[in-house]
């Protein structure tokens, strides 16, 4: 499993986590009378199954790009919190997920063998206890043995907030490694969103992402539109409406994304429920 091919499925399993409105006029959060888990997505480029054990995400496999295994701590104040994402096929490295003493995600890293025996580095700095900003770093190790491995920037994101925790808008700085000029200082691009009232129930399935580029940190409801815009043109590919069809239960069981160029993916949500 190559690194692209990993950063596709993270994109495409994304497509369900993020974004959605429903069909009907009810848009208050609806209290389900079973509670239920995804367990099957299908798209037009085949289908990807997630595993649970004690409630808690397993493994989630891709018929193309084989099973990516979670690994979660046991004990302290860890306890229950993911560790580390494993990459199946042969693939060496995973997404391993850094705490700080108090038990508080503090950085994730991304290994790979198509880095080149680089790795790269998410660091979080918090606002209020929310993900406010996510810099972004290759590490390359050393020729010498013992000495430090450099860090080279590649930009970062911030992030604000609505009341319920969901983000409202996502401002990217890029700082290209190639060029000795600092352009982190200039806003690359801006994502607007706006969202419905109904509980996400994904939000779980989205935070395993978090530090991933692009990636939101996750929050309570679902996104009914993001505009991205660079400067003041707005990027058409990648501005999106969103629409979910829901379930007896309220639970998403296929959403439409229509691009503003018109492009539209569509994605059905199989769910186990108890």
């Amino acid at each position: 499993m190559k690194f692209p091919k990993l950063l596709s499925i993270f994109f495409a399993l994304s497509l369900f986590v993020l974004g959605s409105c429903s069909e009907d006029e009810d848009t208050d959060p609806i209290t389900g009378i079973k509670s239920c888990q995804p367990v099957k997505l299908t798209d037009d480029e085949g289908f990807a199954t997630i595993t649970y054990t004690n409630d808690k995400i397993a493994n989630f496999t891709n018929e193309e790009y084989g099973t990516v295994t979670v690994q979660y701590h046991s004990n302290g104040n860890k306890a229950g919190k993911p560790s580390k994402m494993i990459f199946g096929d042969g693939e060496e490295g995973g997404l391993e997920y850094l705490y700080d003493e108090q038990g508080r995600l503090i950085g994730t890293l991304l290994s790979s063998s198509d880095l080149g025996g680089a790795a790269q580095i998410s660091e979080f700095e918090y606002t209020n206890n929310r993900i406010s900003k996510t810099s972004y770093f290759l590490a390359f190790p050393s020729e010498e043995e013992g000495e430090d491995p450099t860090f080279i920037s590649t930009g970062f994101t911030t992030y604000e907030y609505d009341s319920k925790g969901n983000v409202l808008k996502a401002k990217v700085y890029y700082d290209n490694p190639a060029t000795e000029e600092d352009e982190s200082t200039v806003v690359q691009s801006t994502t607007d969103y706006t969202y419905d009232t109904k509980n996400s129930p994904t939000s779980a399935f989205q935070n395993l992402f978090v530090g991933i580029p692009s990636m939101n940190p996750a929050g309570e409801n679902n996104v009914l539109t993001e505009i991205r815009r660079e400067g003041n043109t707005v990027d058409k590919d990648l501005s999106f409406s969103n629409v979910y069809v829901f379930n007896e239960n309220g639970y998403p069981t296929k959403t439409t994304r229509t691009s503003q160029n018109g492009d539209v993916s569509v994605i059905n949500i199989e769910y186990s429920c108890k």
